[in-house]
């Protein structure tokens, strides 16, 4: 399930980049990153931190509920049942 979270999170930034009409070196330049990982994260060659997405959120301007949403979307059904389930036993942030 992580691999396909990955493929479908990189997609969706890839998609907002290009929508965006910017660069590989332009996002990269307003993350503080090369543009070889911005490259790798659109094509799940690489997981990104919570940091690092925070700073894709800023730079192409997207809301992290909508962004996770359309990835859980994409994934298969009930894909993420384990984890919630797991995670139901542990108090929130």
């Amino acid at each position: 399930m992580q691999d396909a979270f990955n493929r479908e999170l990189g997609r969706l930034l890839r998609e907002r980049r290009r929508e965006l009409k910017l660069s590989l070196k332009t996002v990269a330049e307003l993350c503080g990153a090369q543009f070889q990982l911005i490259h790798k994260y659109e094509h799940a060659e690489a997981q990104v931190s919570a940091f690092r997405l925070w700073q894709l959120l800023r730079s192409l301007k997207l809301d992290a509920t909508d962004l996770l949403h359309e990835v859980e979307k994409a994934l298969p059904a009930g894909a993420g049942e384990a984890t919630a389930s797991s995670a139901a036993g542990r108090s929130e942030l």
